[in-house]
């Protein structure tokens, strides 16, 4: 089975944005890269998301775990320019983030973001789903169950 090619988007974080109203769209295999902006380099923030840390576990929209920084292989020690969260995106759905600042249970900030999910078929193709059409029917709009066939032969 073919998988997608692992990316990474970076998103800053920024004080008093929640980024409502905005969609981000990422694909299974893919890395939300969280990262300060300068206005928080100073300050003692934590991360949390519902995103499973782990791929085995069951995905809760309530439950939110909390991130450990990271810094870059090559950065200086208490360089904080260069740490970040890393949102390994092993689950499709929908999920959110947020943090807060100095041991404030308060959400400062946050986002939701979108784990599109994949279509394999039996032959292990992968289907875009910008490639699929989907119709909704409902079926108080057919009429009688005997005006159904003909109603729905026109949509085929």
């Amino acid at each position: 089975m073919s998988s997608s090619l692992e990316e990474t988007r970076v998103q800053f974080l920024q004080e008093n944005e929640f980024n409502e109203g905005k969609l981000y769209r990422l694909k299974v295999g893919w890395i939300l890269r969280l990262k300060l902006s300068t206005n928080l380099i100073h300050e003692n923030v934590k991360v949390f998301s519902n995103l499973p840390k782990d791929k085995e576990k069951e995905f809760n929209r309530n439950t939110f775990y909390e991130y450990e920084w990271q810094s870059l292989k090559n950065s200086l020690p208490h360089d904080d320019f260069n740490k970040y969260v890393s949102l390994e995106c092993k689950h499709p759905g929908s999920f959110s983030y947020y943090f807060t600042i100095n041991n404030n249970d308060t959400k400062k900030g946050g986002s939701n973001f979108l784990v599109d999910p994949r279509l394999i078929l039996m032959n292990e193709k992968i289907i875009n789903l910008n490639s699929l059409q989907i119709q909704t029917v409902l079926s108080k709009q057919l009429g009688s169950l005997n005006e159904w066939k003909s109603r729905l032969e026109v949509r085929k």
